[in-house]
């Protein structure tokens, strides 16, 4: 691989990654919520899972939580379990109406903080 090829590659992925990162910041709680419902039924093994949305749902919710242990900001790691995370997030966007529309990223971190901050 000539180095230009190489760099037009770096650019085209730096591209994208800048792209894909701006577009996923903007998720609505209650949409997100709607993509982890595909994500539930993708590891119940039903069938007719909409598989972008389910790996969105994993993607998204992924990230959040490795940014917040990376930053030393999650305790109790014995029970973060991204199966769990993504059934209280469902569960606080659906029990609380002010969340729905909410980013997802707020919702996101105010379940993890709620369930798996270090006590001080």
């Amino acid at each position: 691989m000539t180095s230009l090829t190489m760099l037009r590659s770096i650019c085209f992925y730096f591209f994208l990654s800048i792209v894909s990162a701006a577009y996923g910041t903007f998720y609505q709680a209650d949409t997100m919520a709607q993509y982890c419902q595909e994500y539930i039924k993708l590891i119940s093994l039903e069938s007719n899972v909409n598989q972008y949305e389910a790996g969105t749902c994993f993607g998204y919710l992924s990230s959040k939580i490795e940014v917040m242990l990376l930053s030393e900001q999650l305790c109790h790691q014995e029970k973060l379990n991204l199966d769990n995370v993504v059934n209280e997030f469902i569960s606080a966007v659906k029990n609380n109406d002010d969340l729905r529309q909410q980013s997802a990223t707020y919702v996101v971190v105010q379940v993890l903080q709620d369930n798996y901050t270090c006590e001080e």
